[in-house]
């Protein structure tokens, strides 16, 4: 992922972010 689009994320979204990238990782 580009890091400047990282910074641009506040906190919650990059929280909500790694949660759906997470779920995915399990599922594959």
């Amino acid at each position: 992922m580009n890091e400047n689009i990282l910074k641009s994320l506040d906190s919650s979204e990059k929280e909500t972010l790694q949660k759906g990238l997470q779920i995915l990782i399990e599922k594959n």
